[in-house]
């Protein structure tokens, strides 16, 4: 079954340091490097290594950047044929600082993500699950899951980064995946949320799940009538973050496609998290 997904592209610029700078600071990079990121790119990939036929729909620049990032996506497997090229324009692009112990800073300029068009009904036949995350224009997306809807397709919105204009879309998903810093943004609580039963409050509709990622704690999913935790798989020292939650996402919509149950689906989403904060970037 065929994962579909709408969203960025961006070429990822990485620096790592050993500590990351504080306000005004200046630091030395231990090392540099381009590649492949943006969140729908990222997730597309990890659902091709989770063995889900995947399709792309988004948008790059037409310069050197896009023609790139266009190969690296086809390399990894996934189906590009309905990335749009826009005239004139650069390709999205992210700026990572990563420290020693993993974590890091994020700067995204969206650039040709903030022109992509969503595809029509006709271009997602087939489409078993609909993945998209808040990198492209909110309308856009809402576009997406309407006609992917009336395919019959699953439709997950990972709602990240977290955008207040985001939360018109969650009665339109089946599935919306946040972490923890991104579920108290949605329900307007200051620091976190101690009670996940809270969750239910971005549900509107039967038949509805959250999932809320939490890092070393795993991840839970909170329906109208069940909250399930699912413990995160051991991970031998973190050595970045960056792209352990699409990693996840992807992992989640090519588990689902399959028909899998929860369980073992987010299971494999956490394995999947683990293994990508192991190693350097996104990919």
């Amino acid at each position: 079954m065929t994962v579909c997904v709408f969203g960025s592209i961006n070429c990822d610029h990485m620096l790592r340091v050993e500590q990351l700078p504080r306000r005004g600071e200046t630091v030395p990079a231990l090392g540099t490097g381009t590649g492949l990121g943006g969140k729908g790119a990222n997730q597309a990939v990890a659902a091709v290594r989770s063995g889900a036929v995947t399709r792309m729909f988004g948008a790059l620049g037409d310069d050197a950047a896009g023609a790139l990032l266009y190969t690296q996506l086809h390399g990894h497997g996934v189906d590009v044929s309905d990335v749009a090229v826009q005239p004139c324009m650069q390709s999205g692009a992210a700026y990572v600082t990563v420290g020693a112990d993993g974590e890091n800073h994020i700067v995204v300029a969206a650039h040709a993500n903030a022109a992509a068009s969503p595809p029509d009904e006709a271009a997602l036949r087939g489409c078993a699950v609909a993945l998209a995350q808040l990198e492209t224009p909110v309308p856009a997306i809402g576009a997406f899951f309407d006609a992917a809807a009336r395919t019959g397709a699953l439709c997950i919105l990972n709602a990240a980064p977290a955008v207040a204009d985001g939360r018109v879309l969650f009665a339109q998903t089946d599935v919306v995946i946040v972490n923890a810093v991104e579920l108290a943004s949605y329900l307007g609580v200051k620091g976190e949320v101690d009670d996940l039963a809270r969750a239910r409050e971005l549900l509107s509709r039967p038949g509805q799940c959250v999932v809320v990622t939490l890092g070393a704690q795993g991840a839970a999913l909170i329906s109208h009538d069940t909250i399930m935790h699912s413990p995160a798989a051991a991970v031998d020292r973190v050595t970045d973050t960056t792209g352990a939650g699409d990693a996840f996402c992807g992992t989640l919509a090519a588990h689902l496609a399959a028909g899998g149950d929860w369980t073992s689906i987010l299971a494999a989403a956490n394995a999947a998290a683990a293994t990508s904060v192991q190693r350097h970037g996104a990919l």
